[in-house]
C-alpha cells in the first residue's frame, strides 16, 4: 500500500465467488513450484518446448537476427523473453513461429507444384501455388521512448468511429506517426526512430491514399476507361492531401516543432499537415497490410475528385499544338511568385502562383475560358459513367485462352473477361473491330495505368515492412522507398507465361519492353479490381519471388560478413573442387585474419556459392552453438573463439560509447543474461570463456565489469524513464493542455496517479541493503492493496532455492485477481527485472532469483556489477522529485472542486523538475534554481 489517497487506484477489477476447498499453503508451493519448471510453449499443433529450452532459443534468435541487422525483431524477441518470464503467455507472430519450428521442428515438405490438365483433350494449364504473405501479422514492432505522446484523444474516437480498433503495438507505430520531424528534433530525446522513417511512412500512405482515391471514383462515377481518365483522378492527390491535412488539425492529432507551431498558428503555408496526414495513414497502412484505413479516412473527410479538368492537356488539345510558354519569377528566395504567360494565336494570357505549375495551370485555365470556351463546355467531368461489362472474345485463340487461365488462376480472378482485356493490345483492337465491338472489350490502356499504382504499392509495402524490420535508426542515405522501374517490371513479366497470350496486331511479331510493362501492370490492375487488397494476404508464387527480389540478402554468409565487420576481423574464403566437370562439387574453408589463423572448413557442396553458405553456417555455429553446457571447444574452434571474444572485448568502451538497448538486444558480451537475472545462462557463458583468457583475467575482469555496470544502470535508469514520463499529468509536454484543470482531475482519478505511486513505492523499497527481499516485501504490500479492495484476507508463504531463488505465494481465496495484479507485474518485470511469475485466478507466485557466490573472475564480474548497480545516486534524485509530484497531487481539491492556478502551476513546475532529473546522465542532482523553458499555463 502507498502513502497517498490515490495509491490504489491502479488496482483493476477483482472478481469474486466461492472459494474452492482450502489447499495447504506448503502443498500450493510446491505445486507452483512444479508448474514453473514444467512450462511448455506450444509452436504448433503438435511441437511444444520446454520454457527454458524455448527462452534459450529465443536468445539465440534474437542475437542472429541482430547479426543478420535486423534489429527490430531482435528488439521483439527480448519483449517476448521478458513476457514469458512474467508467466504471459503472448502470441507468436508467424515469423517467429516459423524460424523456432525450424530449430524445434523439421520444416513442412512443400507440395510440387501441379499441372491440372482439362479433360477430354483440352489444353492443359499450368498451376501456380498461392503463398501467404502474413504481412498483416509480420509488421515490425515500434520502437519505445518515453518522449512519445500518448494517441490524442480525438484521434483515437475518430479511429474507433471508422472501425480502426488497434492493438497496443499497432497504436505505438500510430503516436510515432503523430510527430512532425520537428518535434522529432527538439522534443524526443535519444530517439529510437530517425526521422526517415517519418518519411518512409508519409511515402506508403500516400500510395495507399491514391489506390483508394481509385476505388472511390470508379464507385462514384463508375468505369474509368482511358488511361486519361485515370491519371485525372490521380491528379487529385493534393486534394486528398489538403483534406486530410483539415481533418489533421480538426482532431488536433499532430505534435509540430516550436517553428512549425508559430508558422501555423500565424496562417503560413506549411506541408506539415500534409506530412503527418500521411505518416498516420501510412502507419495504419503498415499494421494493417489493408486498404481500409485510407477508404475509411477518404470516406471520413467525404473526398471526391475536383471536377475541373487538366486544363494544361485541354488548352493542349484544343489549340492542335503546344502553346508558347514564358516563365519569371519575383520576390526573395524564401518567398517568390511565379508568373507564366501562356500565347497562342496572337493572344496572351498571364498568371500568378506560389510555383511554376500552379501558374501555368492558372494561365492555361484563364485562356480557355477567354478565348476557347467551347472546349470548357465539353471538358467537365465527375458524370457518372456507365459502361457494359466486357465479355470473353469468341473466336480461336488458344495462346490468348491459356494466358488467361494462368493469370486466372495465379491471382484468383473469377471474370476471364477483365484478364483478357488485361492482355489485349491497342493495335490488335484496331484490326479486330469486330470481335472486340461484340466482346465489349477495349485495350488495357486504363489497367496499366492503375496496375503501375499497385505494383508501387506493394513493393513500397513490403519494402517498408524489410527496411524498418532491420532498423528504426534509418540513415540520411537510406531510401524511403524502393524505386519499381521498368527494369524491376519486365522481371515480373519475364517470370510469368503470358508473353505468347498478349494479343497484337499482325506487325508486332516481339513485344516492345513498353508493351510488357504495360501488360504486367495491367494484370495487376485486374487482380485489384477482382479482390481488393488480397494480394498484401496472398500471393502468387510468381509475384512472392519477384517481390523478395527488393529484400536485402540474410544469408549465413551475409551474415558472417557482418559480424566480422562489427569486431573488426577479417578472413579469406578458399575453394577445393573434386570429381567430373559433369558432377563437380566444392568445399569452402574459411581462414580467419586473427593470432593463430583459425580455419574453419564446411561440407562439400554442389557449387561455388552453397559451399561458402555452408562453411559460413558451420562458422556461425561455432561462434552461436547450442553446446555451452557440453564438451569444451577444442582446436580451431577454441583458437576463433578466443580471438573472437578479445576482439569483442575491444569494442566496447564503458566511458565513451555504450548503448544500453543496443547492447542488452544485442547480447554483447553476455550482459543481456544479466539483465535478465538469468545467472546461471551467464555462468555457463563465462565458464565457456574462462578457458579464453590469458594469464588471471583480472584486466579482462575489470574490464567486463565497468561494461556490465554502465550497461546495467543505463537500462535501469531507461526502465524508471519510461514508466515515470508515461503516467505524470502531462507526460513531460513543455507546454500544458488547453483546460489543465480537468485534464488534471481526469489524471487524478485515472490509473495513471496511482501507477505513479507504485513507482514511487519500488524506489523507496530499493533504498534498502537486500534487493531482493525488498522486492518481494514490495509485492506483498502491494497484493494487500488488492486484498483490501476485495475485502478478502491474502495468504502469503515465503520460500528460499539455492537453484531457484527467493519466492512468495500470494493467496486470495475466492477472488479471480490476477489481471487486477498486472500493473505491479509489469513494473517489477521493467525496473527489477528478472522476477519469473506463476499466475492462476486466486494465486501467484513470484520468484526473483538470486545471485550465486562464484570465485572465477568473469563469473564475478558480472554478480558483481548487478549487485553495485543497486546503489546509484540517480535513483534516489528521482525518487525525491518523484514524491513531490506525488504530495502536490495528495493536497489537491476533491474531484468536485477545481484546483487554483497556483497549485497548477506548482504541479507542472514540480513535473519539470522530475523531467529535468530523469534527463540528467545521473553525474549531478537536479537544478531547481534555474529553471529554463519550464512549462507555461495557456
Amino acid at each position: 500500500m502507498t502513502a497517498y489517497s490515490f495509491g490504489n487506484r491502479w488496482v483493476g477489477v477483482v472478481g469474486l465467488g466461492t472459494p474452492p476447498p482450502p489447499e495447504p499453503l506448503h502443498k500450493m508451493a510446491l505445486r507452483l513450484r512444479a508448474k514453473l519448471l514444467s512450462r511448455t510453449v506450444s509452436l504448433d499443433t503438435t511441437v511444444a518446448v520446454p520454457v527454458d529450452t524455448f527462452l534459450q532459443s529465443l536468445a539465440r534468435l534474437r542475437v542472429r537476427m541482430t547479426v543478420s541487422g535486423q534489429d527490430a525483431r531482435s528488439q521483439e524477441c527480448l519483449d517476448l523473453e521478458r513476457k514469458f518470464r512474467a508467466g504471459r503467455t503472448p502470441l507468436l507472430r508467424p515469423w517467429l513461429k516459423s524460424a523456432l519450428l525450424e530449430v524445434h521442428a523439421p520444416p513442412p515438405s512443400l507440395p510440387p507444384s501441379a499441372s491440372a490438365s482439362a479433360p477430354g483433350g483440352a489444353m492443359s494449364v499450368s498451376t501456380e501455388r498461392i503463398l501467404p504473405t502474413g504481412w498483416g501479422q509480420s509488421y515490425p514492432q515500434a520502437p519505445l521512448s518515453p518522449w512519445v505522446p500518448p494517441v490524442p484523444p480525438r484521434l483515437l474516437q475518430d479511429l474507433q468511429k471508422m472501425d480502426l480498433v488497434m492493438d497496443e503495438n499497432a497504436l505505438l507505430w500510430v503516436r510515432w506517426a503523430c510527430l512532425h520531424s520537428s518535434y522529432l528534433y527538439e522534443s524526443v530525446s535519444d530517439s529510437p526512430i530517425s526521422p526517415a522513417v517519418l518519411d518512409l511512412l508519409a511515402t506508403l500512405g500516400r500510395g495507399w491514399m491514391r489506390l483508394a482515391m481509385l476505388d472511390r471514383v470508379r464507385a462514384q462515377r463508375g468505369d474509368l476507361t482511358t488511361n486519361a481518365e485515370v491519371s485525372g483522378v490521380l491528379a487529385s492527390d493534393h486534394h486528398a492531401r489538403a483534406l486530410l491535412a483539415a481533418w489533421i488539425g480538426d482532431t488536433q492529432a499532430a505534435f509540430y516543432g516550436k517553428g512549425e507551431a508559430a508558422q501555423l498558428a500565424t496562417g503560413r503555408r506549411t506541408s506539415a499537415p500534409e506530412a503527418v496526414a500521411m505518416q498516420i495513414l501510412g502507419a495504419l497502412s503498415l499494421v494493417t497490410a489493408s486498404q481500409a484505413p485510407a477508404d475509411a479516412l477518404l470516406e471520413r473527410v467525404s473526398f471526391s475528385p475536383r471536377s475541373e479538368p487538366d486544363w494544361v492537356t485541354l488548352l493542349s488539345s484544343a489549340l492542335k499544338r503546344e502553346p508558347e510558354i514564358v516563365r519569371s519569377f519575383s520576390g526573395p528566395d524564401h518567398d517568390r511568385t511565379f508568373t507564366v504567360t501562356v500565347t497562342a494565336n496572337g493572344l496572351s494570357v498571364s498568371a500568378n502562383g506560389r510555383s511554376v505549375k500552379a501558374a501555368r495551370k492558372a494561365a492555361s485555365r484563364s485562356y480557355v475560358l477567354q478565348h476557347l470556351p467551347h472546349a470548357a463546355s465539353g471538358a467537365a467531368s465527375g458524370r457518372a459513367q456507365t459502361h457494359p461489362a466486357p465479355r470473353p472474345y469468341r473466336g480461336n485463340f488458344p495462346q490468348h485462352v491459356r494466358a488467361v487461365r494462368w493469370a486466372q488462376q495465379a491471382f484468383e480472378v473469377a471474370d476471364a473477361a477483365w484478364m483478357s482485356q488485361a492482355l489485349t493490345h491497342r493495335s490488335w483492337i484496331l484490326e479486330n473491330r469486330a470481335v472486340v465491338t461484340d466482346a465489349n472489350q477495349r485495350d488495357y490502356g486504363a489497367l496499366a495505368t492503375e496496375g503501375s499504382e499497385v505494383l508501387t504499392t506493394l513493393v513500397r509495402h513490403h519494402y517498408a515492412l524489410q527496411t524498418l524490420g532491420a532498423s528504426s535508426r534509418l540513415a540520411t542515405t537510406v531510401a524511403t522507398y524502393a524505386a519499381v522501374s521498368r527494369e524491376v517490371v519486365l522481371a515480373l513479366f519475364d517470370a510469368m507465361p503470358v508473353e505468347a497470350g498478349v494479343l497484337r496486331s499482325k506487325g508486332m511479331q516481339a513485344l516492345s519492353l513498353d508493351v510488357k510493362e504495360d501488360v504486367t501492370q495491367a494484370i495487376a490492375a485486374v487482380a485489384w479490381r477482382a479482390n481488393g487488397d488480397l494480394l498484401m494476404e496472398r500471393q502468387p508464387l510468381t509475384v512472392a519471388n519477384w517481390i523478395r527480389g527488393f529484400e536485402p540478402p540474410v544469408d549465413s554468409s551475409t551474415q558472417l560478413q557482418e559480424y566480422c565487420a562489427r569486431l573488426k576481423v577479417g578472413y579469406d574464403v578458399d575453394y577445393e573442387r573434386r570429381g567430373p566437370d559433369h558432377q563437380s562439387q566444392m568445399r569452402a574453408t574459411i581462414t580467419f585474419d586473427v593470432e593463430g589463423g583459425p580455419r574453419c572448413r564446411g561440407p562439400w557442396s554442389a557449387g561455388k556459392r552453397p559451399a561458402k553458405q555452408s562453411a559460413a553456417a558451420a562458422a556461425l555455429g561455432w561462434v552461436f552453438g547450442h553446446d555451452e553446457a557440453g564438451a569444451p571447444p577444442t582446436g580451431d574452434r577454441l583458437v576463433l573463439l578466443r580471438a573472437l571474444f578479445l576482439a569483442e572485448l575491444r569494442t566496447v568502451d564503458p566511458i565513451r560509447r555504450v548503448h544500453a538497448g543496443t547492447d542488452i538486444v544485442a547480447g554483447t558480451l553476455g550482459v543481456d543474461l544479466l539483465a535478465a537475472a538469468d545467472y546461471g545462462g551467464y555462468l555457463r557463458w563465462a565458464r565457456t570463456r574462462a578457458p579464453l583468457v590469458p594469464g588471471s583475467g583480472t584486466a579482462v575482469a575489470a574490464r567486463l565489469e565497468a561494461f556490465y555496470e554502465v550497461v546495467l544502470t543505463q537500462h535501469r535508469r531507461a526502465a524508471v524513464r519510461q514508466w515515470s514520463v508515461q503516467n505524470t499529468p502531462f507526460h513531460g509536454a513543455e507546454a500544458v493542455p488547453p483546460r489543465p484543470d480537468e485534464h488534471v482531475r481526469a489524471w487524478r482519478a485515472g490509473p495513471a496517479a496511482g501507477r505513479l505511486a507504485l513507482l514511487e513505492d519500488l524506489l523507496t523499497a530499493l533504498r534498502r541493503t537486500d534487493p531482493v527481499m525488498a522486492t518481494l516485501e514490495y509485492v506483498q504490500r502491494q497484493a494487500q492493496t488488492v486484498a483490501a479492495a476485495a475485502g478478502v484476507p491474502l495468504d502469503t508463504e515465503h520460500s528460499s532455492s539455492e537453484d531457484i531463488g527467493r519466492s512468495v505465494i500470494l493467496h486470495l481465496p475466492g477472488a479471480q485477481w490476477s489481471d487486477a495484479f498486472e500493473p505491479v507485474v509489469e513494473i517489477v518485470d521493467s525496473i527489477v527485472g528478472g522476477a519469473i511469475w506463476v499466475r492462476e485466478d486466486e494465486v501467484i507466485s513470484v520468484t526473483i532469483p538470486t545471485a550465486p557466490t562464484v570465485a572465477e573472475p568473469i563469473s564475478c564480474a558480472g554478480l558483481d556489477a548487478v549487485q553495485r548497480v543497486w546503489n546509484d545516486p540517480w535513483l534516489d534524485r528521482v525518487r525525491d522529485a518523484l514524491a513531490d509530484v506525488l504530495l502536490l497531487v495528495e493536497y489537491l481539491p476533491e474531484s468536485d472542486d477545481e484546483p487554483s492556478s497556483a497549485q497548477l502551476k506548482e504541479l507542472a513546475r514540480a513535473e519539470y523538475v522530475l523531467m529535468l532529473c530523469l534527463r540528467s546522465n545521473g553525474d549531478a542532482g537536479c537544478d531547481t534554481e534555474t529553471l529554463v523553458g519550464e512549462p507555461k499555463l495557456r
